[in-house]
């Protein structure tokens, strides 16, 4: 049986769900608790991650159209006003889309959210992160997100992001695997010999340096006295 639940603001909620043997649900619940979650969050979050990536979007709900219709009377509001940074063109400019941070009043970490208008002038917001990173990306380099995607066909990814991801991470990982590897080559050098350099070795060296230097410059001023 489907238990349906109404708010004024927020649109109808439904409960979704699964039937899953004891012995699974167990399974389930000890993933959670590695995660520091209840089973109830491990389902959600799961949700969440398809959404994410496969989120073709829908109608804007009526608090997000709100904070748009919030957003865009801000930007019509400069019509007229000085402005430095454009002074020609105002006419055309427009609002076409937005990503969006949505926070909570917990101060929890804010989850973004994408949002346009479709081709009838609807609102449509989106929980997926390719379209954000892809819009994003084409505005501010997309040379970038050409080759970004390029590489997504050419790795058999099927995500901007991960791709995105997985670059970063290998890039940095052979960072760190190229300064230990560098690290090591100067860990036992050695030197005429045969000792490995180091504290004391570098002490010895520059003692010896020292002495040589003081015994030269008395043998010369000896030399001196003696003509």
């Amino acid at each position: 049986m489907r238990r349906d639940k109404t708010e004024t603001l927020g649109g109808d909620f439904v409960v979704i769900g699964t039937k899953v043997s004891r012995v699974e649900k167990g399974r389930l619940q000890v993933i959670a608790d590695a995660f520091g979650m209840s089973l109830y969050e491990l389902m959600q979050s799961l949700l969440l991650a398809i959404m994410r990536y496969f989120d073709s979007g829908g109608l804007i709900t009526y608090n997000h159209n709100s904070m748009m219709n919030a957003l865009a009377n801000a930007i019509y509001a400069t019509k007229g006003s000085h402005n430095p940074l454009l002074k020609r063109g105002r006419k055309f400019q427009c609002l076409d889309s937005a990503i969006l941070f949505i926070g909570d009043t917990k101060k929890r970490r804010p989850q973004l959210l994408s949002v346009c208008k479709n081709e009838d002038g609807q609102m449509i917001e989106s929980l997926n992160f390719d379209k954000m990173v892809a819009d994003f990306l084409m505005c501010i380099d997309p040379d970038a997100f050409l080759r970004l995607e390029s590489k997504k066909k050419e790795l058999g990814y099927f995500s901007i992001t991960h791709t995105l991801h997985e670059l970063i991470m290998q890039r940095t990982s052979a960072t760190d695997e190229m300064k230990d590897e560098i690290a090591e080559m100067f860990s036992d050098v050695r030197i005429t010999s045969g000792e490995a350099v180091n504290e004391e070795i570098y002490y010895k060296r520059k003692r010896r340096i020292n002495v040589d230097e003081y015994s030269t410059i008395e043998q010369r001023k000896t030399f001196r006295a003696d003509l």
